[in-house]
């Protein structure tokens, strides 16, 4: 287990940094500020941490590198170098290339059954590999048992174990481009000594070539050689083999060669076998002649039937686009007539309204002036009367009364006699009002139907708009939205929004047996047939948002969600009546979907249909059928069985989808509008008369009124003078001031009604004469409507004429459609006569062609052929058995002849094979060389620049034919001496050029990160600080490349900073378990 100790290491104060240690030493723990940016420089490769259990001399380490530099100090003895072999040994190297063993119980700990290596390597980047299972991070895990055994497991970032296997740790390795066991990539302890002491140019040739994998590809490319080499020496033998194979055909072939005349037999038998199976067929196709000239027959007269049929169809579209221009212009003038209907009926209302405040003022002015008549009378009289008291005050007034008593008694005779003429004209009057008012009401009544007439065509020219609009798509007859809606489930569909397809309107699957029962199956499903059915509800809130969008605001068809089974419903019990159909037998519904859904809700299969109501209600209640729950009859009326009969009158009077043909019931609404029409007509013809004579009464009427009131006011005015002559008594001295205290009364009433006269008067020619305008307006108006209206029955005579001649066009269309159908029927059996008559004859052929491939021509019949056959058959058995079994021969010298050839064919294609391999290794081998050459320049370049950073002056001499690299040091620049080669240079010169030459090489490969062990312990000081600062640079430039440096040395020197790591492990002590390790602090 580790232990976290925490130690104060700042004497001005500063904050305590943490460190974090295990048992067997610390390591350095970045400051939290830097884990952001250190995080930011992790890719792929790149060794996180290491945990060694019971490895070489650690009993537990947990050991944690940095991204980029890490230095691991500590003295011998204390571990380093088991580090950097637990990582090689981890990631898959053998024992060997370590330099600590040779076997991997080896790396065992003394009285320990096994040892077991962490590595956990980053994961991330663009190269990440298979980052979907294993995350940011790789964990392998290598544990090797006492025995030597060893076993591998790859963990994610969470700790889940992804692979067990080798092959897996091969590939990662080759994902991130790690070489365990290239020297420049990891350097071991022995290797780096061996090198650094080594002088020999060649040593340093094979480490060149191991380092950049020449050598790898040279050990390839020698392989595919030794396997050439192998190859060329197995034709070799096969061609010595040859010989002897050609000789034994030869053999094989003498002994049939012997067979000939045997074989002319044979094949004699052969070809007459052939004949006969020809001359079989021959026999076949002579009976397909006749057949063929029939059809040729035929087929001449096609083109007269395809012209008729083109001919009719031109026609009928013709006269449809005729009949469809007719029925617009139609449709167009129906609107104009319906948009000017209301602006007529306004200013119909605006000058009845007018005329009616008019003939108010004309009756109040003809009032006025009977009014001023009466009171100018009035005042004559007493003007008159004045003027007769001042003038017969003086007379006799005995002949007065005697002419006034004479008076009273005319008087009275003349009032009688017009009391008995007002009682005649009053019943005369009470007449006529009641005549007037009986044809008010009559008008009334026909005004009504004639609005129950109007609402009628609408609804029947809407139905037949819609018929032919159906016409052209059928579905719009399930409503207009239709089309669209199916339109809109397809692309749902094909945009696979759907589980399942949604099936509808049902009844568009619904096909008649007998179309006289389709108002009373309509009546049955109801709005079932405008349903539509879903597999799930997932589909039924999808199809319930597509009708929201394209039915927003209409009523929406029923959608019902019942599971696809694709298979009918079996076993149904079925109504069980011999006198009358079950709806279920009188309908054909071919989807199973559709079928079992009308099962399901509406129980289709236990509903009987009986024409007559009568009979229907009696059969239901006196002995309904076994399994039957309900009736329909021809009216569509639905009756329940039972004692307690229910029974529900229809109030459809048709059918509206479930029709067999759309023209008839065109033309059967078309009929009920011309019904209509003259229904119309003749209530029009009615309303007519009865206005006349009501107009004609009225005025009569009215005229006997004005007349009773005539008598009446002669009447009141004769009893007014009797009353007056009666009331008469003998004057006195004439007083007449009171009289014409009453004269004046009179004039000043008159003059305010002759002033109110006057007014009115005025008002009277004002409102005349905005009658008289909007008389011309409704007049203007009433023309324009009636000059439609008389378009529009002119038009709709043109429809029905043209409707007339479509039909009969589409029934000569039909009729050729019929004959051609019939024709081309004729054509379809002769067809099927010959095809049957081919398959015969092919038959024929195939069976021929088994026996002989071509054909062979022939006159005679099948029956001699067949009798020569079996003569030649008897002659071949007695040869046969006096030279041998002939086939057996045959057999052997074809079986070694063919596999003569087959060797020579694969020995052909085996020396193409080594020529194309041959071409490929030299072809490989330059590329070789070309690579070659571009790593030693690169090589060349880094080795001369390094160098300079120490000032000194370097090169590099490559021999590839001997094997070997000559590095050529002047250690001071510019003073002209020679430049020595590796002997002639101190052991710190040396060290720092060999150093400088493996850097070079680093450029060269593509690894995520390096490892040193002790790289400096030659070097002196100016050499080893030249060499550290020269890696710190290179790998500060390589930011996304690791670098693991192991040295004993002391590195107080180097200062640790965000992108170095110093880790010290501490000093080995006697009998220990663990090496602990103290991390060096990192330098801001």
């Amino acid at each position: 287990m580790s232990v976290v100790k925490r130690t104060s290491q700042n004497g001005e104060g500063d904050p305590t940094r943490k460190r974090r240690k295990t048992g067997e030493g610390d390591n350095s723990d970045p400051d939290p500020d830097l884990d952001a940016e250190e995080e930011e420089g992790n890719s792929v490769g790149i060794i996180e941490r290491i945990v060694l259990k019971n490895f070489m001399c650690h009993g537990h380490l947990d050991f944690s590198f940095g991204p980029n530099v890490n230095f691991v100090v500590g003295r011998n003895g204390s571990g380093k170098s088991a580090v950097l072999t637990a990582l090689v040994v981890g990631l898959g190297g053998k024992a060997n290339i370590t330099g600590r063993g040779s076997s991997m119980k080896n790396f065992v700990k003394n009285q320990k059954s096994y040892a077991e290596i962490t590595i956990k390597i980053s994961n991330q980047g663009t190269d990440a590999f298979k980052h979907d299972l294993y995350g940011n991070s790789v964990t392998v895990i290598r544990r090797i048992n006492q025995d030597g055994q060893s076993f591998y497991k790859l963990k994610s970032e969470k700790g889940a174990v992804v692979s067990t296997k080798k092959e897996e740790l091969t590939h990662l390795l080759d994902q991130f481009n790690i070489q365990v066991d290239n020297p420049v990539s990891i350097l071991n302890q022995d290797t780096s000594r061996n090198f650094l002491q080594s002088k020999l140019p060649t040593d340093r040739y094979k480490f060149f070539l191991k380092a950049t994998q020449l050598q790898q590809m040279t050990n390839d490319y020698n392989t595919i050689q030794e396997q050439k080499d192998i190859m060329e020496g197995t034709l070799t033998c096969k061609q010595e083999s040859l010989e002897e194979l050609e000789k034994d055909v030869q053999e094989k072939k003498q002994k049939f060669q012997d067979l000939t005349a045997l074989n002319a037999l044979k094949e004699k038998k052969e070809e007459l076998i052939k004949m006969s199976a020809w001359a079989q067929v021959t026999v076949i196709e002579k009976q397909l002649d006749p057949i063929i000239r029939d059809i040729k027959k035929e087929e001449n007269r096609t083109p007269k039937f395809d012209q008729k049929v083109e001919e009719s169809e031109v026609k009928v579209n013709q006269v449809e686009a005729e009949y469809q221009e007719i029925d617009t212009s139609l449709q167009e003038h129906l609107q104009m007539a319906e948009d000017l209907k209301p602006d007529l009926d306004l200013a119909k209302q605006e000058r009845d309204e007018e005329k009616s405040g008019l003939k108010s003022i004309q009756n109040n002015l003809k009032q006025t002036r009977s009014t001023l008549r009466t009171l100018n009378d009035e005042k004559k009289e007493l003007e008159d009367e004045i003027s007769k008291l001042q003038n017969t005050a003086h007379q006799d007034y005995e002949e007065e009364r005697r002419l006034r008593v004479a008076s009273i008694e005319e008087k009275k005779e003349e009032r009688e006699s017009f009391s008995k003429t007002l009682a005649d004209k009053e019943h005369e009057l009470s007449q006529f009002t009641s005549s007037v008012r009986r044809d008010r009401a009559q008008l009334s009544q026909l005004r009504q139907q004639e609005e129950e007439i109007s609402r009628n065509l609408r609804d029947q020219n809407v139905q037949l708009n819609r018929l032919k609009s159906s016409q052209a798509n059928h579905m719009k007859i399930f409503g207009d939205h239709t089309p669209r809606l199916l339109e809109e489930i397809n692309k749902a569909t094909r945009n696979k929004l759907f589980h399942r397809k949604p099936k509808g309107p049902i009844g568009s699957h619904i096909s008649l047996v007998d179309e006289k029962w389709a108002l009373a199956i309509e009546c049955c499903l109801k709005s079932l047939v405008y349903a539509y059915i879903c597999h799930d509800y997932q589909d039924e809130k999808t199809l319930k948002q597509i009708m929201q969008r394209v039915i927003p605001h209409s009523y929406k068809p029923v959608v019902i969600v019942s599971s696809f089974e694709d298979n009918k419903y079996s076993g149904l019990m079925k109504v069980r009546s011999t006198e009358f159909p079950c709806l279920l037998d009188q309908i054909k519904v071919e989807d199973a979907d559709v079928f079992n859904c009308l099962i399901d809700q509406r129980g289709i299969e236990s509903v009987i249909l009986i024409e007559s109501g009568r009979q229907a209600r009696d059969y239901m209640f006196l002995s309904p059928p076994q399994n039957c729950k309900e009736c329909f009859t021809l009216e569509g009326d639905q009756i329940y069985p039972g004692k307690n009969q229910r029974s529900y009158a229809s109030n459809q009077t048709k059918a509206r989808v479930l029709k067999a043909r759309l023209e008839d019931e065109v033309r059967e609404t078309m009929n009920e509008i011309e019904g209509i029409k003259h229904s119309g007509n003749v209530i029009q013809e009615q309303m007519r008369e009865i206005n006349n004579r009501f107009k004609q009464t009225q005025g009569q009427e009215k005229s006997l009124a004005v007349h009773c009131k005539k008598i009446q006011a002669k009447i009141s005015q004769l009893s007014m003078e009797i009353n007056e002559l009666v009331s008469t008594e003998e004057p006195a001295n004439v007083d007449v001031s009171t009289l014409e205290g009453e004269v004046e009364k009179y004039l000043l009433e008159i003059g305010a009604l002759q002033e109110e006269f006057e007014i009115k008067e005025k008002e009277f020619k004002i409102r005349h004469a905005r009658l008289e305008e909007l008389q011309q307006n409704w007049k203007q108006k009433a023309d324009e409507y009636g000059g439609i209206v008389n378009d529009i029955e002119a038009k709709q005579d043109d429809l029905k004429k043209k409707f007339t001649e479509l039909e009969t066009a589409k029934q000569h269309s039909k009729h050729y459609k019929d004959k051609k159908t019939e024709h081309l029927q004729v054509l379809v059996d002769l067809s099927q006569k010959v095809e049957a008559k081919e398959k015969e004859i092919e038959s024929a052929r195939e069976k021929a062609s088994k026996i002989s491939a071509e054909r062979i021509p022939t006159q005679r019949k099948a029956q001699n052929i067949d009798s020569e056959i079996h003569q030649i058959t008897r002659r071949i058995e007695k040869e046969r058995q006096s030279r041998g079994d002939p086939e057996q021969i045959t057999r052997e010298y074809y079986d070694a002849k063919n596999k003569f050839y087959a060797i020579i064919t694969q020995m052909k294609q085996f020396k193409a094979f080594v020529t194309a391999l041959d071409a490929c290794l030299e072809d490989r081998r330059r590329t070789y060389k070309q690579f070659r050459k571009i790593i030693v320049v690169s090589v060349k370049l880094c080795f001369i620049t390094m160098m300079n950073e120490r000032g000194y002056e370097g090169k590099v001499t490559f021999n590839h034919s001997e094997g070997t690299i000559d590095l050529k040091v002047h250690p001071h620049q510019g003073q002209g001496s020679a430049q020595k080669d590796m002997r002639g240079l101190s052991g710190g010169e040396r060290s720092f050029s060999t150093v400088c030459f493996i850097m070079a090489l680093w450029e060269s490969m593509e690894s995520p990160f390096r490892a040193l062990d002790e790289f400096d312990v030659f070097m002196d000081m100016v050499n080893r600080k030249i060499s550290m600062d020269l890696m710190l640079k290179v790998a500060k430039e390589q930011k996304m490349r690791q670098f693991i440096f192991l040295t004993p040395l002391d590195m107080s020197k180097i200062k640790a900073n965000p992108l170095v790591r110093i880790s010290r492990l501490n000093d080995p002590e006697r009998n220990q378990n663990a090496l602990p390790y103290e991390a060096v602090e990192e330098g801001n």
